[in-house]
């Protein structure tokens, strides 16, 4: 008897929690509209940096990068994790990282280095040329060859 009096306040409760929880939902994805519109921004992307074989060997938040330099077959990977600087070696070329990030706020600033154009503080110019300063301290400053000057003070001057 007592159940019998028990399944009517269990079927209305089980209905209006079920509308709470498809409101709660509704909710939810009316803000993920607002979350998937946006502007891009490179720094919540994960990169995979593959080796010359197409290999993956690093997967990475281009917003923790800060810079990437040639050393001969190689290409060091600059990049900070829990506040220290790490670097990476891969066997690829600068011309193909170069190709590959160039249009996620990645810059040649050298013959040597590509730069995260997101991570400058700064651009100084010093007898011996100019020389990019980064957001951290242990980043140490890079030199900014002749022949990639103007392009990256241009870039630099017309980032957010």
């Amino acid at each position: 008897e007592m159940s019998i009096l028990f399944i009517p306040y269990l079927v209305s409760y089980l209905y209006y929690s079920l509308k709470e929880k498809n409101n709660k939902l509704n909710s939810l994805l009316d803000k993920k509209e607002i979350w998937d519109n946006k502007p891009y921004t490179h720094v919540d992307e994960v990169f995979n940096f593959c080796d010359e074989k197409g290999r993956l060997k690093l997967s990475i938040l281009l917003a923790n990068v800060y810079y990437l330099a040639s050393a001969d077959n190689y290409v060091n990977i600059y990049y900070m994790d829990n506040g220290h600087l790490f670097h990476y070696m891969l066997r690829n070329n600068l011309k193909d990282m170069e190709e590959k990030l160039s249009n996620k706020g990645f810059c040649r600033s050298h013959r040597s280095y590509i730069v995260n154009m997101q991570k400058i503080k700064m651009i100084s110019k010093e007898k011996e040329g100019l020389f990019i300063n980064f957001d951290n301290e242990e980043v140490a400053p890079l030199p900014v060859s002749k022949t990639y000057s103007e392009q990256i003070v241009d870039k630099f001057a017309t980032s957010e």
